[in-house]
């Protein structure tokens, strides 16, 4: 019988635990994956262009937990993207859906024990600076991390903290790889994208609810661009595991930071963006992989 992950959130999720995860993987494919792609809501569709695909449900992985938002597959496929071996995780884990902090990010330290070296990750989100448009793609330079910052929820707390993924105490001044982000833009130039690539701070609230005008008004006096419910917890475990780390939010709606506005976000409005966009995030990923390939040895 599968076992769930879940203990309290004050512990950690077990090495073993997370080794059990792994191993059980390891079991079901050929080629070890040396770069992990995290999907977000209606983005899922770059899994399905990977080649001589492997798919494992989340529901046969030993203590993985499943996902509640209805536009994730909860699935993992594995294969060749881009002439990478990639690991594409078709849903992720959200705070909101009752997950602790350290069951939302335990994928990453599964794609850790599994060979994955860089973390790709792609989310939704919602405009907050000026020159966002509903569409764009922003490239993620740094985030704000309000769980940790307000209810202390970050996943290398815990009491028991286990040094075989990394040290408890990780720098993040240097989270989103400088040389990817430079990568991301020049593919942007060349493609055509620069109109809707722009660059930025993500920051990361619990969700569900969306944001009041106060709060908008408040991530913009921070510094944060857009906000969103996830990745933040996803890429400091990465940089925890060693892991260079890339990620994408697509704007799906602008944050209403005025109580007179009558405009009002909603979920099946992320979707319909999302997917609206899948082709050209799709494209992008193609490209990114291909230049990651030409400039370094990512087999």
């Amino acid at each position: 019988m599968k076992q769930n992950s879940e203990k309290s959130s004050s512990y950690a999720i077990s090495y073993e635990v997370v080794k059990e995860s792994a191993d059980y993987i390891l079991g079901q494919i050929s080629n070890k994956p040396t770069i992990g792609i995290i999907c977000g809501s209606g983005l899922g569709s770059i899994g399905d262009a990977v080649k001589d695909p492997v798919i494992i449900k989340y529901t046969d992985i030993p203590h993985f937990p499943t996902t509640t938002v209805g536009s994730h597959r909860s699935q993992m496929v594995f294969g060749t993207l881009g002439g990478a071996q990639v690991m594409v995780m078709q849903g992720r884990f959200h705070f909101y859906e009752g997950h602790s902090i350290h069951t939302c990010s335990m994928p990453v330290r599964v794609m850790h024990l599994v060979g994955v070296k860089t973390l790709i990750s792609t989310n939704a989100s919602g405009g907050t600076r000026e020159d966002l448009k509903v569409g764009d793609l922003l490239i993620m330079t740094d985030h704000i991390n309000l769980l940790g910052f307000n209810g202390g929820q970050n996943p290398l707390g815990g009491a028991n903290h286990d040094n075989r993924f990394g040290t408890r105490f990780v720098a993040m001044n240097k989270c989103y790889d400088e040389e990817y982000i430079k990568l991301a833009r020049q593919i942007a130039k060349d493609s055509g994208l620069e109109s809707i690539v722009k660059s930025g701070v993500y920051a990361m609230t619990g969700g569900p609810s969306y944001e009041t005008p106060a709060e908008v008004r408040s991530m913009k006096i921070l510094g944060g661009d857009c906000i969103g419910m996830s990745t933040v917890h996803e890429n400091i475990v990465a940089r925890q595991c060693g892991m260079r780390v890339f990620s994408m939010s697509l704007i799906t709606n602008i944050c209403v930071s005025s109580q007179e506005s009558e405009d009002k976000a909603t979920h099946q409005e992320v979707i319909e963006v999302g997917q609206s966009r899948e082709e050209s995030l799709k494209i992008f990923t193609f490209s990114f992989l291909a230049g990651m390939k030409k400039s370094h040895n990512t087999q």
